[in-house]
C-alpha cells in the first residue's frame, strides 16, 4: 500500500477506531515506510499491531516495535527465523503472540507443544486461527467436526493450565459453544462489518480478508469514503447472514450461523 493511501485510511478512521491490524501479502515490518506507518498511527491515536513471519525481523525493527506497537504476532513456521524473531521481540520488551493456523495437518503438533509446554517461554498468548480454504489455503486442510484430534486439542486446553494466554478467531467459535468449559460470554463470533473490516493494498474494503479473491461485498475507496462502505448495501447483505442465520438454533446469538464465506469450515456440532 502507499504511504499516501494509508495516511487517508487513518485520517478516515480517526476517533472511530482505535486499532488497525497490519498484514497483507508479504511481511509488514519489511515495508519501506514501516515506522513511517506506525507513527502515522499513533499520531491519530490508533493503536498499530501486525504479524509477522519473522524472516527479516531485526534488533531495530524490534525497537520500532516496542515504540509504537500495541502487540506483534509471529505466525508459527516452525523454522529458526520464527524463534529469533520471537526472542527479538521478547528481548525488546513487545507484547509477543503467537499466531497458529489449526490445520488437519497441524492439530497434532499443537496439542503436543501444549502438553509438553514446548511454546517459547514470555510470550503472551498463542492465537489459535482456524484453516480457511482460500488463498493458496487447501481443501484437504479443513479440519472436520468429526475429527477426534478436535477433540483431544479442547480437551487439553480445558484441562491444562498454561503461563501464557490461550486464544481463537472468532471463525473456531462454533466448535468451542460445544464445550462446556468455554463460558459463551467470553466468546464473540464473526467481527466482520460488525467490529472489523479489511481495506487491501489496492483500496477495497470489505467485512473480511478471506473474501479478497471474489469480493463479493467489496467497496471501492478510490470512489466511496470509509464511512459510506460500512454503510453500503455489500456491508449489509453480508451482516444480513449474521442476523438471519439459523433462527431456531439455541447457540445462535453466540454462532450467527458462523462463516458466510466459507461455510465449510464451520465446527458446529448441531448441524
Amino acid at each position: 500500500m502507499r504511504v499516501e493511501d494509508f495516511r487517508r485510511i487513518i485520517s478516515e478512521c480517526r476517533e472511530n477506531t482505535y486499532q488497525v491490524a497490519l498484514g497483507g501479502c508479504g511481511d509488514p515490518d519489511q515495508h519501506e515506510a514501516f515506522e513511517e506507518i506506525l507513527k502515522i498511527c499513533r499520531d491519530a491515536e490508533i493503536v498499530p499491531n501486525f504479524t509477522t513471519s519473522g524472516l527479516g525481523m531485526t534488533k531495530e525493527t524490534a525497537a520500532i516495535c516496542k515504540k509504537y506497537c500495541g502487540a506483534v504476532a509471529v505466525s508459527w513456521y516452525r523454522s529458526p527465523y520464527t524463534l529469533k524473531a520471537i526472542s527479538l521481540l521478547l528481548e525488546a520488551g513487545v507484547k509477543t503472540n503467537i499466531h497458529y493456523v489449526l490445520m488437519k495437518d497441524s492439530i497434532k503438533e499443537a496439542i503436543d507443544l501444549l502438553e509438553r509446554d514446548k511454546f517459547p517461554k514470555g510470550i503472551n498468548a498463542v492465537v489459535f486461527l482456524l484453516h480457511k480454504p482460500v488463498g493458496l489455503g487447501s481443501d484437504t486442510q479443513i479440519i472436520r467436526k468429526e475429527n477426534p484430534d478436535l477433540k483431544r486439542f479442547l480437551e487439553c486446553i480445558e484441562r491444562k493450565q498454561f503461563l501464557f494466554k490461550i486464544g481463537f478467531d472468532s471463525c473456531t467459535v462454533p466448535a468451542l459453544l460445544g464445550s462446556s468449559s468455554f463460558a459463551s460470554r467470553s466468546m464473540d463470533t464473526c467481527e466482520g462489518g460488525r467490529w472489523s473490516a479489511y481495506i487491501s493494498s489496492d483500496l477495497k474494503m470489505m467485512p473480511c480478508s478471506f473474501d479478497n479473491q471474489k469480493q463479493q461485498w467489496s467497496v471501492d475507496l478510490r470512489s466511496s469514503t470509509i464511512q459510506e462502505a460500512w454503510f453500503s448495501k455489500a456491508f449489509d447483505d453480508f451482516r444480513s447472514h449474521l442476523k438471519n442465520a439459523c433462527p431456531e438454533c439455541e447457540h445462535r446469538s453466540n454462532c450467527m450461523g458462523g462463516c458466510p464465506i466459507c461455510p465449510e469450515i464451520v465446527l458446529c456440532s448441531v448441524r
